[in-house]
């Protein structure tokens, strides 16, 4: 049984029963969008929307809109007013009919800045489906080969990037794109609509920024609380999550803290992070117990809820989470994700230390490099497993996994060269963040935007997902429209230090203590690799089998990747998601 999730599905000179499925649209939608159904058919359109999606008609236009933007559906901006007015996870669509014809004239459809909801889509003869749900779209239309290239990203980094999905006829529009198709037969346009477009302004005091940090933050979560009856924080104790509480508690005072409590995890210092700042704050925070007997039905939820093999073995305690506050009645949930992406990790010198790190690991024996990461991914923490990663991933598989970026003339050139060298091809597209160009700041900015447009998309996509489905609203304080503006207007200097996030740190030694900007950061601490040999053996074991059976994986694939030098979680989340897909 799928777990049933709201979006819509949006068909435009197709027909209302889909060749591939034998079922109406509304049938397969109710399946997979779940139910209280609302349904269009006018000539040539047909639109099907279940939960927070709304449409609104007028003269001649069609709006629809899901996510958050949906109670905004009517509202009279032009489109691209309407579009860019949006905040956090959401998608929008406008289709234009011109006065008496039969036909849709132009369509417009847009996905959110950093990718919380996801739009697809299928060419269908000369017409063209629009969804949320990739599933949906292959009920309805019938399952098409594998994209090879996007498997092997899904087993090797666990993301596709771009606009490739797992499916070859289907794409996606990445974070912050737009597609517009202007009529039956036309090609498909897909542009960027969402930029972040640096300027540097502002003098270069930690203090003036720090108090400019603390409005802008304060506004976006006054924003994200507005209405809400019992707001919540995804509290961790690290400095992103405790300074959202800090400036949550100056607005709501009611606001309540969650943290998961992991049965054998070494999460001990975490907890006491969390308990010292909700201490010093003199916030209630709920320490949920994760139950891990729980995670062999949870996965199979988790994989239909994203629609993507999930990425890390954290979304199913985050799932217990989400339950969790939606019986204690809690309706919206801060979190401190995107702050490291906005306000100063991208650092070029942490770049050029990752090249001199890979040029030094690279001369050790690749078999005692491989055999080593190995050895080290069968440790419980996460420290290992980064370095293993860095043992064993090759720096051109890594600089092809990123996805093509429009960087400035400037930068194009400069990476040109180094990427021909490392991978032979000398009309290679990827883009490589393994270089310093000669235009610095132009470097610095683009990749920062990079960054910010391709780092956050899982974070943004699993929140959005898994808090939806549960009833509650997920909410980014750190992406908001008042963040983001003080994020473009801050100086290089401080953004590119050595220190992350020095004016973040900064407002946090303001608001809370000291302490808390200083300590060491903590990576995931679960035992998610010992979860696999025993709460998730049978799934694992289930991979195992199909593999070997040749099954969901081509065998082309299964000769680049054997699976015996594969990350297991990568194995059984894209066996089991490949597995569901109807």
């Amino acid at each position: 049984m799928h777990a049933p999730r709201d979006g819509f599905i949006l068909l435009i000179g197709c027909t209302d029963s889909p060749p591939g499925s034998g079922e109406t649209l509304v049938t397969l939608a109710g399946r997979y969008l779940g139910h209280d159904l609302q349904s269009l058919h006018v000539d040539d359109l047909t639109v099907v929307v279940a939960g927070a999606t709304a449409l609104h008609q007028q003269d001649g236009m069609l709006r629809l809109a899901h996510g958050s933007a949906a109670r905004d559906v009517a509202s009279p901006a032009l489109y691209s007013e309407w579009r860019d007015a949006q905040e956090g996870g959401f998608a929008v669509v406008q289709a234009d009919r011109r006065p008496g014809a039969p036909h849709i004239a132009e369509l417009r459809v847009a996905r959110d800045r950093f990718g919380a909801v996801p739009v697809y889509i299928q060419r269908v003869g000369d017409g063209i489906a629009v969804s949320t749900s990739r599933r949906l779209l292959r009920a309805a239309f019938g399952a098409s080969e594998p994209d090879p290239l996007a498997l092997l990203e899904a087993v090797r980094f666990r993301w596709q990037s771009g606009r490739r999905t797992l499916d070859r006829d289907t794409s996606q529009l990445a974070p912050g794109e737009e597609l517009v198709w202007r009529g039956l037969g036309s090609p498909l346009e897909v542009t960027r609509w969402a930029r972040l477009s640096f300027v540097a302004e502002g003098p270069a005091d930690l203090s003036v920024q720090s108090d400019r940090l603390r409005t802008s933050l304060a506004d976006a979560v006054a924003a994200h609380l507005a209405g809400s009856t019992r707001p919540a924080i995804l509290l961790s104790g690290g400095v992103d999550s405790s300074v959202v509480a800090a400036v949550a508690r100056e607005i709501r005072p009611d606001v309540h803290c969650y943290i998961g409590q992991v049965t054998g995890a070494d999460g001990a210092e975490e907890l006491r992070r969390a308990r010292f700042v909700a201490r010093h704050l003199g916030l209630p925070l709920t320490e949920v117990p994760i139950d891990p007997e729980r995670f062999e039905s949870d996965l199979l939820r988790v994989v239909d809820l994203l629609e993507e093999p999930p990425r890390n073995p954290n979304n199913l305690v985050l799932l217990q989470l989400y339950e969790a506050m939606h019986r204690d009645g809690v309706d919206c949930v801060l979190n401190g994700d995107g702050a490291e992406m906005l306000l100063g990790l991208a650092d070029t010198e942490r770049v050029a230390r990752f090249v001199a790190k890979t040029r030094r690991v690279s001369l050790v024996p690749s078999a005692i490099r491989v055999g080593v990461a190995r050895a080290l991914r069968q440790l419980d923490h996460s420290a290992a497993w980064r370095l293993a990663t860095v043992l064993d991933t090759p720096r051109a598989d890594f600089a092809a996994a990123l996805d093509e970026l429009a960087y400035p003339p400037s930068v194009r050139r400069a990476l040109r060269g180094w990427m021909a060298d490392v991978t032979g091809d000398r009309g290679c597209p990827w883009v490589s963040l393994l270089q310093t160009p000669s235009d610095r700041h132009a470097f610095d900015d683009a990749l920062h935007e990079f960054q910010c447009f391709t780092v956050l998309l899982s974070s943004q996509r699993r929140h959005e997902s898994l808090a939806r489905a549960v009833g509650i609203e997920a909410a980014t304080p750190f992406t908001h429209r008042s963040v983001r503006q003080f994020a473009t207007e801050l100086p290089r200097a401080l953004r590119y230090t050595h220190r992350s996030r020095p004016v973040l740190k900064h407002l946090c030694d303001t608001l809370i203590h000291p302490d808390v900007a200083n300590w060491p950061k903590l990576g995931f601490s679960v035992p998610w690799h010992t979860w696999l040999d025993r709460q998730l053996a049978a799934r694992l074991a289930e991979a195992r089998e199909a593999t070997s059976a040749g099954e969901g994986l081509p065998g082309a694939l299964r000769a680049l990747v054997p699976i015996e030098e594969s990350p297991e979680w990568r194995w059984t989340v894209l066996t089991l998601h490949l597995a569901r897909l109807p």
